[in-house]
């Protein structure tokens, strides 16, 4: 099996237009911080997804594998927020990050399990 600390985020924006030269930036951003190669890390963006109750401009879903310990898990979701809150000029309220954390081998990557 193989052995990947990759960090996946799937971001939902809303009333900020997606420009890709922006999120290659937040990316490149992300991996500076956290020190991965931006080959390490995932960004899937939606824009203007429908929201109800409380709204975010940014809401955030990160995967990370169980690999990491419980120090730079922390300091993934910090450096995340800060590529996103730097990058987008957005208010410290208008972005929200949930964090869940997958076990080894529940990740498939050209038909092999991955140990994530």
């Amino acid at each position: 099996m193989i052995s990947v600390k990759m960090p996946i985020a799937n971001c939902l924006v809303r009333d900020i237009e997606v420009d890709p030269v922006l999120w290659e930036k937040i990316t490149t951003d992300l991996a500076t911080l956290i020190k991965l190669s931006t080959d390490d890390i995932t960004l899937n963006v939606s824009v203007n997804g429908m929201q109800f109750g409380k709204k975010y401009r940014v809401m955030v879903h990160l995967y990370l594998p169980t690999i990491w310990n419980a120090l730079d898990i922390e300091m993934i979701e910090n450096s995340l927020y800060k590529a996103l809150q730097t990058n987008l000029s957005t208010r410290p309220d208008e972005i929200f990050i949930m964090t869940s954390l997958i076990e080894p081998g529940h990740v498939v990557e050209n038909g092999k399990i991955i140990w994530w």
